[in-house]
């Protein structure tokens, strides 16, 4: 935080929680509430599976510290990156590199906390999220390169949560 308009800063903090089994925590986003005091940040969370969850931690004293007991997990379950080059033949491969897998996020994230609804202590939050989690099957046609071929579909995921 900064007490004199971004003058200068503190020293930085880790607002994720620290679990072994975590192990990238990517693309936050961040909200301050109508109180000042309320600083929300949501993030992308890897596991060591390689699986993705979306995560929100709550600060209540101005983001100087984000305690473990104010994480809520957005995601009702874990999900997986979906690839963003599908190997159509050995030879062909739609997008990215034809030779290492890929995969995509969707790189977005967003965390929203209205005004004037509720106090600090507990206040509802809008997250926005990419999830990869769903397929997607092209019909068949002769014309299309994917034609017949499954993949994982980026969809736009919503969730309203009631925080303290």
């Amino acid at each position: 935080p900064s007490n004199d308009g971004g003058a200068t800063w503190t020293a930085p903090i880790q607002v994720n929680r620290d679990v072994a089994t975590d192990i990238h925590h990517v693309q936050p986003s961040l909200t301050v509430g109508e109180d000042p005091n309320a600083v929300r940040i949501g993030y992308y969370t890897q596991h060591s599976d390689g699986t993705i969850d979306d995560d929100l931690t709550t600060s209540l004293d101005m983001g100087s510290s984000f305690p473990s007991n104010r994480f809520v997990r957005i995601t009702s379950t874990p999900f997986n990156l979906a690839p963003t080059n599908i190997p159509l033949s050995a030879d062909i491969t739609i997008n990215y590199s034809q030779s290492a897998p890929c995969y995509g996020l969707g790189e977005y994230i967003s965390v929203k906390s209205p005004r004037g609804v509720l106090n600090a202590n507990q206040e509802m939050i809008y997250v926005l999220w990419t999830d990869g989690r769903n397929t997607v099957t092209h019909p068949t046609n002769p014309f299309d390169p994917l034609s017949d071929i499954t993949h994982p579909q980026q969809d736009v995921s919503f969730q309203a949560v009631r925080v303290r």
